[in-house]
């Protein structure tokens, strides 16, 4: 049922996929996110990627991809690079995903990390 609603699979971890993605060199914020099932045992992810202009966008996605694989077995990706002029200039339509409305910044996540 999960599937056919697009539902984030159980054994994935919305945050601590936020907070992998936010602890890459380079990424200032993430928004839009959303992870969920394709069929059996094949999880898709699509997010929205704030990243400093002075990075190779290339490089930046070859590292996020090699991430999202080792940590969370994520491989069907769609990732929206951004620089934070886009970011400004942008609508943010998320209707699901952790903090949807807000877009998580590193600040965010130092300090939720400091409170442990």
């Amino acid at each position: 049922m999960n599937v056919l609603l697009e539902g984030t699979p159980s054994h994935i971890n919305l945050t601590s996929v936020e907070q992998t993605i936010l602890q890459t060199e380079s990424v200032e914020n993430v928004h839009d996110l959303h992870v969920w099932t394709i069929t059996s045992g094949m999880e898709a992810l699509s997010v929205h990627i704030v990243h400093k202009e002075t990075i190779s966008q290339a490089n930046l996605l070859k590292n996020i991809r090699k991430k999202l694989h080792d940590e969370f077995g994520i491989d069907h990706l769609t990732i929206q690079m951004e620089t934070p002029e886009d970011e400004r200039n942008s609508l943010h339509n998320c209707f699901s995903g952790a903090k949807c409305f807000e877009p998580a910044q590193k600040s965010d996540f130092t300090a939720e990390t400091q409170r442990r």
